[in-house]
């Protein structure tokens, strides 16, 4: 075996049976195994964000990157980085490395990134308008952790998909935000509206 990084030289000499002597050599120029390590910023993303890639191995100049990203990679990089990767769907992710110089190959690098769903927009509605009550609604929105309702500059959070208040004056207007809390690395969606506790029609009797 030889060490990395140097020259060895292989001599041969060959005497035959008549004492007649012949000599040859040869060099042999030894290269460093490539490693294919990488460092990534993140290993959960929303589906509207990237991963910076960046190569830390022991190439500092030259060679030749392999690296695979998926079917489904929005603009894949190349070279030794650092470089935004980005993809098309949510769910799990293989980002794989593999290095090439001066005919040596290295072992595989893997690392595994999660994209995570974009959260919905939310959509709230003036349900029921009545004289002293008012009731908003909306529709569920998935990936999320619950909801927060913010009522006339009161926030209270919840789980249900409509809200009522009451006891209010007629023709007075009212305004609703609704935010849908995220639980994943995608921010939330909010909505606000304004609605009005309409009168009660005048009674006339002929």
């Amino acid at each position: 075996a030889f060490l990395s990084g140097n020259t060895a030289s292989i001599s041969l000499q060959y005497i035959d049976p008549d004492n007649c002597k012949q000599f040859a050599s040869r060099s042999i120029n030894v290269y460093e195994t490539p490693t294919a390590d990488f460092a990534t910023d993140k290993g959960v993303i929303c589906q509207d964000s990237f991963v910076v890639i960046e190569y830390n191995g022991n190439i500092t100049t030259g060679g030749n990157f392999d690296w695979e990203f998926g079917t489904d990679v929005v603009a894949p990089g190349n070279g030794s980085g650092p470089f935004d990767i980005e993809w098309n769907a949510p769910g799990p992710k293989t980002i794989e490395l593999t290095v090439t110089k001066n005919g040596c190959v290295s072992e595989t690098e893997n690392f595994n990134v999660t994209v995570q769903p974009r959260i919905e927009p939310v959509e709230i509605r003036c349900e029921v308008e009545e004289a002293t009550l008012i009731t908003v609604a909306w529709d569920n929105v998935s990936n999320i952790t619950d909801y927060t309702l913010i009522v006339d500059g009161v926030a209270l959070n919840t789980t249900d998909l409509s809200h009522t208040i009451s006891g209010l004056v007629p023709e007075s207007t009212h305004t609703f935000e609704l935010i849908a809390n995220s639980n994943n690395a995608c921010p939330g969606t909010s909505m606000a509206i304004t609605c009005l506790a309409v009168s009660c029609p005048a009674t006339n009797i002929d």
